[in-house]
């Protein structure tokens, strides 16, 4: 199994700690790193979810292997976001640095057939971080995704902060963003 710990994760006891003093509604179990690297992740989920959460992991597939994908299904985990940000294996490589497209799009399948299977209520989702590395390929890997069957693809357009064409909407929206919270 791919599942080892990691030092900047919590573990199931410090999780349980801080969820019982909080009991949010809603979780989204994203951490430094891919959240399935945390030996404690399903233990996390089920027990979030004993206290009523909506429970949210958002992830890069790398690690999902056939276990990993039927304890997610099994694990009652509400939605699982999966970043897919190339339409081919150099242009995955190039922004998920050490990626593997063929991996992820393997391990995405496995958990779309599993949820099918099982007819679980998970909704999976793609995540595409619009950049400049990839924005003319943006209908490429729509097209490549789509007949995947998820339930939904998610452009989110990233704000590249050091491009200088890009100052003045950063500023507006500064600027819109301190106005509306003091008119509230």
């Amino acid at each position: 199994t791919p599942l080892m710990p990691t030092p900047w994760e919590p573990d199931y006891e410090k999780f349980k700690a801080v969820y019982d003093q909080v009991r949010p509604p809603y979780l989204n179990l994203t951490g430094y790193t891919e959240s399935f690297l945390n030996r404690d992740i399903f233990q996390m989920i089920q027990y979030g979810k004993k206290g009523g959460s909506f429970i949210k992991i958002d992830s890069n597939a790398s690690v999902m292997d056939q276990e990993v994908c039927r304890k997610i299904v099994d694990s009652g985990l509400d939605a699982i976001s999966i970043s897919v940000d190339g339409s081919d294996a150099d242009a995955y490589a190039r922004i998920r640095v050490g990626g593997k497209l063929d991996v992820v799009l393997s391990n995405l399948q496995c958990l779309l057939r599993m949820k099918t299977e099982k007819q679980a209520p998970i909704k999976v989702h793609a995540a595409i971080v619009v950049q400049r590395a990839n924005i003319r390929d943006l209908p490429e890997i729509i097209k490549m995704l789509d007949p995947l069957g998820m339930d939904s693809i998610n452009p989110t357009p990233i704000v590249e902060y050091d491009i200088p064409e890009y100052e003045p909407l950063l500023l507006k929206h500064a600027l819109n963003r301190n106005c509306n919270s003091r008119k509230q």
